[in-house]
């Protein structure tokens, strides 16, 4: 230990920073579907702990799974609040692996909290002159606060943190750490269902604390507090006011037989470490992992080799390489191009794979070498292609009038069908899930790129990615023939990639000047709005500040708040729609949005991506995004395009046709119902298809007990809603905001649907067995979603797809299939469901 240098104690609250990293990152899990999301976020507090705090100590505590004394004590502590996500309570024990990985000892001891847990070992650690930090995204730890420990506050998730010494603790309540468990045994606490004393709140319990110094205080000489009503609440609440401060107190004298002196810090286990972020798929935490001889042991299989590429610079060497081709039958494609987007892009150089390890580079340009010279292989429709993301590819060979002919095969699209629902599926992801082969990247602020033998070329990492791309074909074959895809993938995923290519290329063009004459227009609409809404008001204000908003509408106007959030009262679409009876202003707010919106979004956005080159618009159709296999649009969104509005109608105009040419819209009639009569086989819809009848009258006939022909717009427009909002799952709660009535109509509606439609109840339901059982269901053409659903009714965590049995991990499942077991076995520690989630996305 540095000399004078003094020793410091971390104490984490391990279940307030999972808890609270569960809800601030958004979902994702691993490809075998485990929900990783808070456990990330705890291991990148972990990270930085380790990090920036070097404690000499590191100690987690945890919940035990059984009641505490303060259940005992108060029946109903905690009583209101939710059970446990499921998504959560399976990360537990990832993140207690996690915290012995960083070999970190784990406290839990039945009967307290954990919160108890660390208030014990800090009065411990100051005993034995130690300074101490306790983290946690509990406000109640500041109690703990004194001159020698503080608290690391979580504020937004796990990423920004507040510091809590005695200071802040005052500026923040008005009162000492050691006031804050009287304090609250006065105003209570919701979040603990704390009851304190009614009609105490915030203010009077500081103002009552500060006075009389602590609630023992105030309860003695309870006949020197002057407002009445308050008096006579204090004398017959407190019995109840000491309880609550028996629930809020956090104890300090758990039995936890723990030596500080033998707990000193080690460095964290990198081996294991390692090992689970593989498995997690905690691929950015990797690289924070600091260097040793193991860290690059999956990455790239073939490195000597890819290092050892073929730079191909001569026209007789070109030749060489096409006959290799040939012979081989098919390759692997990639196409670097100059900065920008693949309609103005131009190719800089090729890098072919004809097997694994056996990689070539094609610098274009050099002696007089050009993609044309490699038309013979690219069009052959013998040779098959296979690429990442193979449309940028498809983009830069159209430019120079090269058709890339099939057979093709996209690792990007392929990865995208076995795992429709993450986010991205960027090659180096790809090569890691399924190859568990690491490529590197170039460090975004020295652009260096370090791969497993030191420093690499761009070249080399070129070669390298092609090479990758070829070793996943054959494993992402297999992946799509076990799930019984291929023909999703031959017969509708490469087909699209031309044909979303010349969409591309060719792009849409726009009137830039009705946009410009639009977006003057949308600003004086917007202005004159701003006046009406300064004179509703009675005051001038920022329209778009949520704060300023909250203060006209909830204060000066006092309208009645819908949804009370962290920050104050809502003021978000939905919030100000439910308001909008009660004043005109709301009104005028929402038609200010949609207009500001329209303005920057579309009128004023809009003449700024048009490509000078072409004068028109060019989107990115995106074929592997969306979880469902529908195309999405970027850069810009192309199909959010607004039209139920006036104004919205007038953006549309922009988008224009050549002279001489028309545009089309053209859309199916009910397309949803009629696929619904078709896998549901429900008898009356079929029957209404095939007869030609208003699916929607006769929706509304049944509803509203009245013949088809008295069936009004209102009815039809409210049967319409039903039809399809019981098909997409909406709940009665749902429907009655939706349709504006009461909640027990809704219900009816739906229950009078299925009625009508006993088909569909019957299909919904088979839909929702068979998910709980196999992990996911299919669409017609075979694409699946995957299930998190578990089977905790059983006390099973898994099911697995080839036997249907309850084991889930990979490994055991593999072994179990390969060993020709076919008795029942005990489900692993850390269970799941057999299913995939997966991602798409650009280079």
């Amino acid at each position: 230990m540095t000399k004078g240098k003094r020793r410091k104690v971390v104490l984490i609250d391990g279940n307030s920073l999972l808890y609270r990293a569960f809800f601030a990152m958004p979902h994702f899990a691993t490809l075998e579907n485990q929900p990783t999301n808070a456990v990330y976020g705890f291991t990148m507090m972990l990270l930085r702990l380790v990090e920036k705090e070097k404690p000499d100590v590191l100690l987690v505590a945890f919940d035990a799974p059984a009641k505490t004394f303060r259940h005992e004590a108060y029946e109903k502590y905690k009583a209101h609040r939710k059970p446990t996500p499921d998504d959560l309570r399976s990360q537990a024990p990832l993140a207690r692996e996690m915290v012995d990985a960083f070999n970190a000892p784990v406290l839990e001891v039945e009967g307290f909290e954990a919160d108890d847990v660390v208030g014990t070992m800090a009065r411990k650690a100051e005993a034995q002159d130690y300074d101490v930090l306790i983290v946690t995204g509990d406000l109640d730890a500041l109690q703990l606060v004194d001159p020698k420990v503080s608290v690391m506050m979580t504020v937004k998730g796990v990423s920004e943190t507040i510091v809590y010494d005695e200071k802040a603790v005052e500026e923040r309540y008005g009162l000492k750490p050691s006031q804050l468990a009287d304090y609250k045994a006065l105003k209570g606490d919701p979040s603990d269902n704390i009851p304190g004393v009614r009609g105490i709140g915030d203010k009077r319990a500081v103002k009552l604390i500060k006075e009389f110094g602590s609630l023992q205080n105030l309860l003695y000489d309870v006949e020197k507090v002057k407002e009445s009503r308050i008096q006579n609440a204090l004398i017959s609440s407190s019995e109840q006011a000491e309880l609550s401060k028996r629930l809020a107190t956090i104890v300090t004298d758990v039995p936890v037989e723990i030596d500080l002196e033998k707990c000193a810090y080690r460095e964290p286990d990198l081996k294991r470490l390692r090992e689970i972020f593989k498995r997690l798929e905690f691929k950015s935490l990797l690289k924070r992992l600091p260097e040793d001889a193991g860290q690059r042991e999956m990455t790239f299989a073939a490195a000597e080799e890819v290092g050892e590429y073929v730079t191909v610079r001569t026209k007789a060497a070109l030749q060489g390489l096409l006959e290799e081709i040939r012979e081989a039958g098919s390759f692997g494609l990639r196409i670097n191009g100059t900065p920008g987007r693949s309609v103005d892009a131009e190719a800089v150089d090729v890098a072919i794979s004809t097997h694994p390890g056996k990689v070539y580079y094609v610098p274009l340009g050099e002696s007089g070498i050009t993609l044309d010279d490699l038309r013979p292989v690219i069009e052959a429709p013998s040779i098959r292609k296979c690429g990442h993301n193979l449309k940028y590819e498809y983009e830069i060979l159209s430019k120079s009038g090269i058709g890339l002919s099939s057979p093709a095969f996209d690792v990007m699209l392929a990865a995208y069908l076995i795992n429709p629902t993450r986010g991205a599926h960027l090659l180096e992801d790809v090569a890691l899930d399924y190859a568990g082969i690491e490529l590197p990247s170039p460090d975004p602020k020295t652009g260096k790129i370090v791969g497993p033998s030191g420093e690499w070329t761009r070249e080399q990492l070129f070669a390298a990615q092609i090479d990758v791309v070829w070793r996943l074909v054959p494993i992402l074959e297999a992946k799509l023939e076990e799930d019984g895809l291929q023909r999703l993938m031959n017969d509708v995923e490469m087909p699209l990639v031309p044909v979303l290519a010349d969409i591309e290329l060719a792009g849409i063009a726009v009137d830039r000047d009705w946009l410009n004459k639009l977006s003057k227009i949308l600003d004086g609409r917007i202005k004159d709005l701003e006046n009406q809404i300064y004179e509703l008001a009675g005051a001038e204000f920022n329209i778009g500040s949520p704060k300023q908003l909250q203060t006209i509408l909830f204060e000066k106007l006092g309208l009645p708040a819908v949804k009370k959030t962290k920050t104050g009262y809502s003021t978000d679409a939905e919030s100000l729609a439910v308001l909008a009876p009660a004043h005109e202003i709301v009104a005028k707010i929402l038609e200010y949005r949609e207009l500001t919106k329209l303005k920057s979004t579309y009128a004023d956005a809009l003449p700024k991506l048009i490509n000078p080159r072409t004068g028109r618009i060019h989107t990115s159709l995106n074929q592997a995004v969306t979880a469902t296999g529908r195309l999405s649009s970027s850069e810009p969104n192309l199909q959010n395009i607004p039209i139920r509005t006036e104004i919205g109608r007038e953006i549309r105009k922009a988008f224009i046709a050549p002279r001489g040419n028309l545009l089309v819209s053209a859309d199916y009639s009910q397309i949803e119902l009629r696929i619904l009569a078709h896998v549901s086989r429900d008898p009356e819809l079929l029957r209404a298809f095939g007869e030609n009848e208003d699916i929607h009258v006769r929706t509304a006939a049944k509803l509203f007990n009245v013949p088809p022909e008295e069936v009004g717009p209102e009815m039809r427009r409210q049967a319409k809603t039903v039809n399809f909002a019981v098909i997409y799952g909406m709940s009665d709660y749902g429907l009655s905001r939706e349709l504006g009535i009461p909640t027990a109509m809704a219900n009816q509606y739906i229950t009078s649907y299925f009625e009508q439609y006993p088909g569909v109840r019957r299909y919904a339901t088979e839909t929702l067995n068979r998910a709980r059982l196999q992990g996911y269901v299919e669409s017609l053409m075979g694409r699946r979603i995957h299930s998190r659903i578990e089977q905790r009714e059983q006390g099973l965590q898994g099911v697995c797809r080839t036997c249907r049995r309850q084991h889930a991990d990979p490994g055991y499942r593999r072994r179990h299939h390969e060993a020709g077991d076919d008795q029942r076995l005990p489900p692993p520690s850390r269970g799941r469901f057999h299913s995939k989630d997966g991602s798409a996305g650009p280079r």
